[in-house]
This record gives structure tokens, C-alpha cells and sequence, in this order.
């Protein structure tokens, strides 16, 4: 199975609520049929939080996510706006959010 992870921002959210780690996930697995499931989360040192999906189709999921969490808001929050996306086949994340990253980000404490 593939990986995707969502680290999220708290600082550029309107409500930074730590029930987002349940409620993304949930959205997201029920909106995939299930393809797409809660694998987790962690919070980093640079105080982001990162979900943690699992699917086996890397790429649909990542469409999938990207599509639900620009169309939708999750107790107030934007999510693509304090969002990046990575998608991880096995050797290692590559950002697919947003699509202009510049730089680099760790998805792993």
C-alpha cells in the first residue's frame, strides 16, 4: 500500500482543532469508498500535524484528497490552505500539494 500524508499548518487555520485527525480521515475514507484509509497521525516538531492515509492506488487517492479537501471545509478550515500533500510508493515522499512547492518538508518525526 501507498501512504499519503496531509501536514497541516495550525498557524494558517481558522480552527486549528485537534479533532481534524479524526474527522479528515473519516471524510476522506467515506467519500473513497473506502480505497482510501485512516494510517494514522503524528504531530512534528515545527508543531504541524500530518495525517496519515493508506490506499492502493496512489494516484487516484491523492486526486481524491486533493479534490475532497479543496471542495469541502472541516470545522471551518479551508484544509488546502494550510496544507501539503505527500505521496509516498515506497521510497520516500514526493509533494503532490501544492503543485508549486518549492523547498522541502518532512511528513516523519
Amino acid at each position: 500500500m501507498a501512504s499519503i500524508a496531509i501536514k497541516l499548518n495550525p498557524a494558517k487555520m481558522t480552527n486549528p482543532d485537534a479533532d481534524l485527525r479524526y474527522l479528515i480521515p473519516r471524510r476522506i475514507q467515506e467519500v473513497s469508498d473506502e480505497s482510501i484509509v485512516e494510517d494514522g497521525y503524528d504531530y512534528l516538531d515545527d508543531g504541524s500535524m500530518v495525517i496519515y492515509l493508506a490506499t492502493d492506488d496512489p494516484e487516484a487517492g491523492a486526486k481524491t484528497v486533493i479534490e475532497l479537501l479543496q471542495n469541502e471545509k472541516v470545522l471551518n478550515n479551508r484544509i488546502l490552505d494550510s496544507a501539503i500533500i505527500g505521496l509516498d510508493k515506497g521510497s520516500g515522499y514526493t509533494i503532490v500539494f501544492p503543485v508549486d512547492f518549492e523547498g522541502q518538508t518532512e511528513f516523519e518525526s
